[in-house]
């Protein structure tokens, strides 16, 4: 009945006015676009109506009765319709809350197709020493493939036109508006080879040339320079190109791939990407990394690499938060420790800087919490602040030049770049600061100054602590439900742990169990490793290790599977954990 009510209200209400526009773009290119638009509208307004329909009471939901009018004395055709029989009612001030959240997306909607008249571009910048002129908005390519299994697809005539026709719409859009990055890895399943296909076909069709689009790949350090070859040649092949603007050891995560490397003897990867690029296969050398912050700052220290990928957005460093030492500008939870000191000493260096994933694990912008929605709104959405932030950062000596987009569907570009629109506005920085100001007033009532600037001191990070708990994790995560009610974004984070937890056998070591973490690391809290964690936060200088226990066991109460289940959506709403609006991020084709 959900998707009945939104058809309505579709067919009453958004129809009229999604005016055709007259624009440059070929009238399928457009056609295709807006029906691709129209869809990401239609689904968010089906979980708008399903967090109104949560909010309301039983009881007031039995008295309203069919013939009640709006608080204007008069019925919308939007809420005759609503009422007819056998769809689901919403009280008058709710229905016009609906129609409210309707007016906010297609006025989204409109702007995004007034850009689509071929007079913008997306802004370039310097890409620090490697000297390329980058895009603000990169194009990922990890949510749009058909499979993320490693070699599972070797030729294109395994992958279904459909998946493909999609793939090589998201690179042409991305061309259109002026994105010239596109990133991919050999670990993203059948990325590369798609990217391949695409590239080829919008070459022969006179939408871009090589020497136009900057082309970065990642391949993981490996401990034999042959198996790192075979893997970099790989890579090659599916992509079907001469060279690679940009590449990347992908997944600098721990100590020993440094030495895998740099200091392997004749096994070192180095020398591998060194002979590549003298012969003009490879053209800019960098990393990226999901690791601890001192691994980053080890790697950029080494000032060998131009550039790196890395997670630093505006509420945390996913798996960086906690462990760097850094303080700045920020929420408390991004300028208090994390890779705002990676950020930093990147900087400092004049290398690129490249911030991964910032919707997703910077947030689940795309699904915020009602809290975080309204703190933004209406100066901007919470996806537009995190890039305005990454572009405008308040501290001087950080510089984040693009950030990373996974589109699954054209779409997909719509807030990125309605945020790099803005770019240019002369109010801007003012707007930023005081929606950050909002969000830093927010965290600051829910905390003191003394949690805010030193909730990750003296707290073991996951591989000091033999019991795997990741704590630092797990006080950021049940810090953000508390202040800003991110509950969805942690307990999506939180699920890695738990999977962890599953994983862990108390009958191996500690090196055992933890060998294979890599992009994820680290457990869930669990009540067998209470002692020892008092142990290690004592010996660490803690000066209230139970606090911390209790915030470990209560954020554990709340997040894990069991709780998650047993919660519904009424009472997520009534302890302020509900999400404002849910945009369709979801991989394409749509998985599980």
């Amino acid at each position: 009945s959900l998707l009945f009510v939104s058809l309505l209200i579709w067919r009453v209400v958004a129809q009229p006015a999604c005016a055709r526009l007259t624009l440059s773009k070929s009238a399928a290119e457009m056609e295709l676009l807006r029906k691709d638009q129209d869809v990401k509208l239609l689904r968010e307004l089906v979980s708008y109506y399903e967090l109104l329909k949560s909010s309301q009471s039983p009881a007031a939901e039995a008295a309203k009765g069919a013939g009640e009018v709006a608080p204007n004395g008069t019925l919308t055709e939007t809420q005759k319709q609503l009422r007819k029989p056998g769809v689901g009612t919403l009280l008058p001030e709710l229905e016009d809350k609906l129609v409210a959240r309707f007016a906010v997306l297609r006025d989204r909607q409109q702007k995004v197709l007034a850009l689509e008249d071929g007079q913008f571009s997306c802004p370039k910048v310097r890409y620090g020493k490697t000297e390329l002129n980058i895009s603000v908005v990169t194009c990922g390519g990890m949510r749009q493939q058909l499979t993320w299994k490693k070699d599972f697809v070797t030729d294109m005539s395994q992958v279904p036109e459909e998946v493909q026709s999609n793939f090589t719409e998201i690179v042409r859009r991305a061309f259109q508006l002026g994105i010239n990055h596109f990133e991919t890895a050999r670990g993203y399943g059948s990325s590369e080879i798609q990217f391949g296909e695409a590239f080829r076909q919008l070459i022969a069709e006179g939408v871009t040339a090589r020497d136009q689009f900057l082309l970065q790949t990642k391949v993981p350090p490996k401990a034999t320079a042959e198996e790192f070859r075979k893997e970099l040649e790989k890579s090659f092949e599916y992509l079907g190109v001469e060279y690679v603007d940009l590449f990347s050891f992908h997944g600098l995560n721990r100590e020993h791939h440094l030495k895998w490397i740099f200091d392997n003897g004749a096994e070192s990867n180095w020398a591998v990407v060194q002979e590549l690029k003298a012969q003009g296969k490879i053209r800019h050398i960098g990393f990226s990394t999901h690791a601890l912050t001192p691994i980053i700052v080890k790697a950029i220290e080494t000032d060998q690499f131009e550039y790196v990928n890395l997670h630093y957005q505006f509420f945390g460093s996913y798996t960086g938060t906690g462990s760097g030492s850094g303080q700045g500008t920020g929420t408390g939870f991004a300028s208090a420790g994390g890779n705002l000191e990676a950020v930093r000493a990147a900087v400092a260096r004049d290398m690129g800087v490249f911030v991964i994933s910032p919707y997703d694990k910077g947030g689940m912008l795309y699904k915020p919490s009602t809290k975080v929605y309204n703190l933004c709104m209406p100066d901007m959405s919470p996806m537009e602040l995190e890039a305005l932030w990454s572009w405008h950062h308040p501290d001087p000596t950080v510089q984040m030049h693009t950030i990373s987009v996974g589109a699954a569907r054209p779409s997909d570009f719509d807030e990125p770049i309605l945020a790099a629109a803005r770019l240019g506005e002369a109010d801007l920085d003012q707007k930023i600061q005081m929606v950050t100001a909002r969000l830093k007033d927010a965290a600051e009532a829910a905390f003191d100054a003394e949690w805010l600037e030193g909730w990750h001191k003296n707290v073991p990070d996951v591989y000091e602590s033999r019991t795997g708990v990741y704590m630092h994790q797990i006080l950021w995560l049940w810090s953000l439900v508390k202040a800003f009610g991110m509950y969805d974004f942690a307990k999506a984070r939180y699920g890695n742990c738990l999977s962890n937890s599953m994983n862990w056998d108390p009958s191996k070591s500690f090196e055992d169990n933890t060998a294979g973490w890599n992009f994820v690391p680290g457990c869930a809290f669990r009540e067998d490793a209470v002692e020892t964690l008092i142990d290690e936060l004592t010996a660490k200088g803690h000066p209230e290790p139970t606090r911390i226990i209790n915030i470990l066991r209560e954020a554990d109460s709340w997040l894990n599977m069991e709780a998650d289940a047993a919660l519904s959506l009424e009472e997520k709403i009534s302890r302020g954990w509900g999400a404002a609006t849910d945009q369709p991020w979801v991989p394409f084709p749509e998985r599980g």
